[in-house]
């Protein structure tokens, strides 16, 4: 599987909403992010070829029209389609509980800032920041948390798929009670150009199969 994001022209978002949720559309889980007052398609493919998966996924001519239309890209035109590279892949099979909730969502990186990002995922897997990350992967029971880099003629992005146990609700007041939260804040901040408050973000299910963080 892989997550890419576009975003979605000014004022068609509502008109895009409309033209997906009408459709029967497998194989891929779509959801719309808004963040800093702008929407964005974030789209998670089924797909073990992350590399490829774009160019041969076998997408129904609605949904291609509607990616056209509302976001300004040709799903058929290869030299539109972004470039994605995973660089965290993190799998807990054994852990458990009533709820199984997923998500996929998006940040924009400032140019010149890839390299930051894959530095801070690598000190997660293997560096100086491995405690922390688990104790944030314990907080939101992670099953699954993967990401990627995307290099698109729309920018540069971190996409970042995410299963977990823990109540979405509670996750806000967990979170900033964990001492250590505030390093990856702001890693964010330096790599996004946001600040506080400007990465939070909503997101709104359009396809998915399960419940997923809203």
């Amino acid at each position: 599987m892989f997550v890419f994001t576009n975003p979605i022209l000014p004022g068609k978002t509502s008109d895009l909403i409309a033209n997906l949720s009408q459709e029967e559309i497998h194989d891929c889980e779509i959801w719309v992010q808004t963040l800093c007052n702008k929407d964005y398609l974030v789209t998670r493919l089924n797909s073990d070829d992350s590399k490829n998966a774009l160019s041969k996924m076998n997408y129904p001519k609605e949904m291609q029209s509607s990616y056209q239309k509302f976001c300004v890209q040709d799903l058929n035109n290869p030299e539109s389609l972004p470039k994605m590279e995973c660089i965290a892949d993190y799998f807990y099979p054994n852990r458990q509980g009533e709820i199984l909730y997923r998500c996929a969502f998006a940040y924009p990186l400032l140019p010149g800032m890839e390299l930051k990002q894959k530095q801070f995922s690598q000190s997660c897997r293997e560096g100086h920041l491995q405690k922390e990350f688990e104790e944030w992967s314990e907080i939101y029971q992670f099953r699954r948390h993967i990401k990627w880099i995307q290099k698109s003629s729309w920018g540069l992005f971190a996409t970042c798929y995410q299963e977990f146990f823990t109540d979405p609700n509670k996750l806000e007041e967990l979170l900033n009670n964990c001492p250590s939260w505030h390093l990856l804040v702001s890693n964010l901040e330096e790599q996004t150009g946001l600040k506080d408050k400007e990465l939070d973000f909503e997101l709104q299910s359009i396809i998915a199969h399960i419940p997923c963080y809203n």
